[in-house]
């Protein structure tokens, strides 16, 4: 993980600024927390890098040591090697239910304020454009959820015990003191997020309608079977699968 030294949280802080001064910015466990005001929305601040996307080698061994029989589709996470991403904004935890409360035209908004809020893609569009952000790609998901590990999951090659995984995949976020983040400091980075990008199965597939979605382990928890596949940073799947079209969602803020 990139410690930051004060040249650096000043390098960014004038980048963020420069895009508008309506932020304040701090650092904390050496994550740099950027709160859009305007909103009272926390934004975790994304460094550019270069990662190789997808499902490697190792991580389809390291899969194989948790079930030998691998039970999800390989083709549909194919490698590509050097993937340049830009540094951006995400919002620092999935958008939640009192968040997308305030802003969605909805009658009534069902479900506890501070719990994942799962919505329609027309509900995520909506919520965009009134709030001039977007969706991440899922080049840019799969980068920050990695935040730099080279292995199967952020947090290493294999499943943590069931208390810590309680803590990665809790979808109660009024506490962020008893809850895991990765090295970049996202939380519930399993509750599984609508990505910008139409998709398709591989890169000689054609383009569906659909769209790509990222993780959702912690959608399923507590697990009945092979549920933790959903926590490989590489996995993805077609919006087509979705139970009522419905799926959390991250906000991101662009810095160029």
């Amino acid at each position: 993980m990139k410690k930051y030294h004060a040249g650096d949280i000043n390098v960014i802080k004038d980048k963020i600024f420069a895009r508008d001064n309506r932020f304040d910015v701090r650092i904390q466990d050496n994550t740099v927390i950027a709160v859009y005001l305007p909103y009272n929305l926390e934004f975790v601040y994304i460094p550019g890098g270069i990662y190789n996307k997808g499902l490697s080698f190792e991580e389809r061994q390291q899969a194989r040591e948790i079930n030998s029989a691998i039970v999800f589709d390989e083709d549909e996470m194919v490698c590509e090697n050097n993937v340049e991403v830009s540094d951006f904004l995400i919002t620092r935890t999935p958008v939640l239910n009192s968040f997308a409360g305030r802003y969605m035209k909805r009658d009534c908004f069902y479900g506890e304020d501070f719990f994942t809020a799962y919505l329609k893609k027309d509900e995520v569009d909506l919520l965009c454009h009134q709030l001039n952000l977007r969706l991440p790609t899922e080049t840019e998901w799969e980068y920050s959820v990695r935040a730099g590990s080279t292995e199967l999951f952020t947090f290493g090659k294999k499943l943590p015990g069931e208390e810590q995984l309680e803590k990665w995949l809790s979808s109660d976020f009024s506490d962020l003191n008893c809850l895991n983040c990765n090295y970049y400091g996202l939380y519930g980075i399993y509750s599984g997020v609508w990505c910008s990008d139409h998709y398709k199965k591989n890169e000689n597939s054609l383009e569906t309608r659909d769209f790509v979605i990222k993780g959702g382990g912690a959608y399923f928890w507590p697990w009945q079977d092979e549920e933790w596949i959903w926590c490989i940073s590489a996995m993805r799947m077609s919006s087509e699968g979705l139970v009522d079209g419905e799926c959390g969602c991250r906000l991101v803020y662009d810095l160029h």
